[in-house]
């Protein structure tokens, strides 16, 4: 997001579409505050139905160029093995709709609901 100075907000809706499918909103400050609807809309980049793309949102500047990333979990996207481990994706330009990292548990690990919790901090 823009260092602008302006506050932005990134929102989750991780039961968007009735199949839990799921979807973030993006909405840009402005001199007025925050608009009604979101600028952008984050759809889930997998596709996959009751996956929850959405769960968990965060803002935070990950690589000190002083944008932040948008940070988008999904509880329970099926990730390389048959189980919904659940994965992250980061986004360096939002406009782009496409993550720029994907994370997920590494096969062999026991878990579950990888991303149940994401955090921020330098």
């Amino acid at each position: 997001m823009a260092p602008d100075g302006r506050p932005h907000l990134l929102a989750g809706d991780d039961l968007y579409s009735g199949d839990e499918r799921g979807r973030a909103y993006v909405f840009l400050g402005r001199d007025a505050g925050l608009p009604a609807h979101p600028d952008m809309v984050i759809e889930n980049p997998t596709g996959q139905t009751e996956s929850s793309f959405g769960n968990m949102v965060a803002l935070c500047d990950l690589d000190s160029d002083g944008r932040d990333e948008l940070i988008i979990a999904g509880l329970r996207i099926r990730t390389s093995e048959p189980t919904r481990k659940g994965a992250v994706f980061i986004y360096h330009r939002a406009d782009t709709g496409t993550p720029a990292v994907s994370l997920e548990l590494p096969v062999g690990l026991s878990g579950d609901r990888f991303e149940r919790d994401l955090g921020c901090g330098d």
